[in-house]
């Protein structure tokens, strides 16, 4: 369980407040004990929303990728200006290629 009861003595408090937390009465403790169901939940959403971003960057850069591929897919599948723009050794047009090899190219 992420959040679980605990219990504060007065080891766990610095030195500069204990002072203040020996003021407080045990009814006072008990009183505003709602601020720490409060920052319970507070912690939990942020956790939950650091996650979900965290996810969000996972799905973008996936979808980066999936779009990159499909794009590479259908250039390969189609023939368009797009394609036909660019160096294609596949194109074969009159016996001749448009696609040169680069001089630094080992092989």
């Amino acid at each position: 369980m992420p959040f679980y009861e605990s219990t504060i003595t007065e080891d766990d408090v610095p030195e500069d407040l204990r002072v203040v937390f020996n003021e407080i009465s045990e009814e006072d403790f008990k009183k505003f004990s709602y601020v720490k169901n409060y920052f319970k939940r507070y912690n939990k959403v942020m956790l939950d929303k650091i996650a979900i971003q965290q996810q969000k960057e996972l799905y973008l850069k996936e979808n980066k990728t999936l779009k990159a591929l499909l794009k590479q897919y259908i250039d390969d599948i189609s023939v368009n200006d797009d394609v036909m723009s660019q160096e294609n050794p596949l194109f074969v047009q009159n016996k001749v290629t448009n696609f040169s090899i680069d001089a630094n190219f080992p092989g």
